[in-house]
């Protein structure tokens, strides 16, 4: 818990300075579906995740690279749902519109339990590599892919209903996601 503040606040200060100094300043919205990549007891699983949207500022210090903050939510069912917070660098392959992209999002898990199993509560730490396409100075898309070390997000109950249980984790492999955003200038 005391982590999650400190990050908080090192949030808040990074984008604090960065308004006082940046170029320009963008706020908009981006809708981020994807893909689970899920380890379900030996079996991979691939489950959609189609309610994934955030807010985001985008700071540009210098021409080449544009810096990125998003607080979002996420809701895939049950078991992986919960707010996002994530700091991201653009960078501009001049002269074309295309952009590499890499950052870190935080994801805080809800808890959600019922008789066969459930998701655990806790804060997962991703690392993010994608790319990207400006179609306009308003308009971009990019697709990006998510991993982390922190695997376990949810876990199923196995029991014969009598004397024997024993509970299996479910494992979050990466992540495949497709950002649509839009943003305006505000500076």
């Amino acid at each position: 818990m005391c982590k999650s503040k400190y990050f908080i606040i090192f949030l808040f200060l990074f984008v604090m300075n960065l308004v006082v100094k940046s170029q320009t300043l963008k706020v908009g919205l981006r809708y981020e579906p994807g893909i689970l990549m899920v380890d379900n007891v030996g079996k991979s699983e691939l489950t959609p995740a189609i309610f994934s949207i955030s807010g985001n500022a985008l700071f540009t210090p210098v021409e080449w690279i544009d810096l990125e903050i998003r607080p979002g939510f996420v809701s895939v069912g049950e078991d992986y749902s919960g707010f996002d917070v994530g700091l991201f660098a653009r960078f501009k392959i001049i002269p074309t519109s295309f952009y590499l992209i890499a950052g870190i999002n935080n994801h805080s898990n809800k808890e959600y339990s019922n008789n066969s199993g459930g998701s655990y509560s806790k804060n997962m730490l991703y690392k993010s590599i994608g790319i990207g396409y400006y179609f306009d100075t308003k308009f971009n898309v990019d697709i990006s892919y998510y991993w982390t070390s922190n695997k376990n997000f949810a876990y199923l109950k196995e029991t014969d209903w009598l004397t024997y249980s024993k509970i299996i984790d479910k494992q979050l492999d990466g992540i495949i996601k497709i950002g649509l955003n839009l943003s305006w200038d505000v500076l």
